[in-house]
């Protein structure tokens, strides 16, 4: 049989374990929401350098482009070209 003393001592000794396991799994929580906003604000700044790397990339090739399109049309003289005619 268990004394009073020593039941007691279980329960409490017990209810120390679960709260040191609450604070642990709440510090845990934390940390992974920490962890989850670094990963989120990373991955943000990643896709707007993508996003501007491929701005930058469309501007270059529409002046590419452009210019592609400047030397055609002085090649073939605009004034020979019809309004419903292309350039290709």
């Amino acid at each position: 049989m268990f004394t009073l003393d020593e039941i007691c001592g279980s329960i409490v000794t017990h209810e120390l374990q679960m709260k040191k396991e609450e604070l642990e799994e709440k510090i845990e929580a934390k940390e992974k929401k920490k962890n989850l906003a670094l990963k989120i604000s990373t991955l943000e700044e990643e896709l707007e350098d993508l996003s501007s790397d491929d701005d930058e990339e469309l501007a270059m090739m529409a002046r590419r482009f452009r210019k592609f399109m400047g030397r055609k049309s002085r090649r073939f003289g605009r004034k020979n070209l019809k309004k419903d005619q292309g350039f290709f």
